[in-house]
């Protein structure tokens, strides 16, 4: 086989696989360095009492202490604020001064049950936001203070056996918070374990 046909033959891999674990995502990792993609909401958003209620106790700034899915990003800081009526969530990578995803959020509700679509599980009660982004795909965040039997859903980015199995539940018990969240249509949901620091 010459040399111009392996070197096709693993162009072709590469991208079918940027295919398959997002390649629109995985693109804009490439092309916005230190720039940060906003996903706004237009709206206040919606808090009943008891989601505002928690959301006091989830507004700060957190160091990444260990993560699965996150191996894109590299998020070290998020931040979770309440300004102008919204909630939002800001990733930092490593040594970034900007973030790499601020998202502002339309809704909020505190979770009490652990249905399929809920990523971390076994927690007392824990807070979930969502968000439209102007394209009208959704993004979103679960945070909560673990518990012993806590855990939280870790995707699988394994470019073949993500077909089959879409990731597992992990052991988050030993953080002081977990987050997970997703920022882009085709991304993964990374899972974060945080130590508040501010």
């Amino acid at each position: 086989m010459k040399l111009a046909q392996k070197f096709m033959i693993g162009l072709s891999c590469l991208g079918l696989s940027a295919c398959m674990m997002g390649g629109g995502y995985m693109t804009s990792r490439l092309l916005h360095k230190n720039s940060t993609i906003t996903f706004p909401s237009f709206k206040d958003t919606i808090l009943h009492e008891q989601e505002r209620a928690l959301l006091q106790d989830y507004i700060g700034d957190y160091q990444v202490e260990k993560s699965w899915g996150n191996n894109v990003d590299n998020i070290a800081l998020a931040q979770i604020r309440f300004d102008n009526n919204k909630v939002s969530l800001s990733v930092y990578p490593k040594d970034w001064t900007v973030p790499r995803f601020k998202m502002e959020f339309t809704m909020c509700i505190v979770v009490t049950s652990d249905d399929k679509y809920i990523r971390l599980k076994k927690v007392k009660q824990h807070l979930k936001c969502n968000g439209k982004t102007s394209d009208g795909f959704g993004t979103s965040m679960e945070i909560a203070k673990p518990g012993a039997e806590s855990t939280g859903f870790s995707p699988n980015l394994e470019m073949f056996t993500s077909i089959l199995v879409d990731g597992r539940q992990v052991p988050i018990n030993q953080f002081e918070y977990a987050l997970s969240y997703q920022g882009w249509h085709d991304s993964p949901t990374p899972l974060l374990g945080l130590k508040k620091i501010k």
